[in-house]
């Protein structure tokens, strides 16, 4: 049987639900070690959902635990940019 997504009359509702599955999708690839695979479908997910904090912390993470300190800090100045606004 094929999935069949349901559209809600409330966009809203569709919107963040899509957001909870792609997290949690994230959250499955890195936990089962496919970490450059998440890395990827987490910058997908920010380039869709920019304002997304525990997003941006998530991935300052994963650079972190891979040493790519780099790109830490620059990540989490969004992070808080972005907090700051909420």
């Amino acid at each position: 049987m094929p999935c069949v997504l349901v559209r809600d009359a409330r966009p809203c509702c569709t919107y963040s639900y899509m957001q909870a599955i792609w997290k949690r999708r994230i959250s499955v690839l890195r936990r089962t070690g496919k970490v450059e695979k998440a890395v990827n479908e987490l910058v997908q997910f920010l380039d869709t959902f920019y304002t997304d904090v525990e997003g941006w912390l998530e991935l300052a993470d994963i650079y972190a635990s891979c040493n790519q300190c780099v790109s830490v800090p620059s990540i989490l100045y969004k992070s808080y940019y972005f907090s700051a606004q909420i």
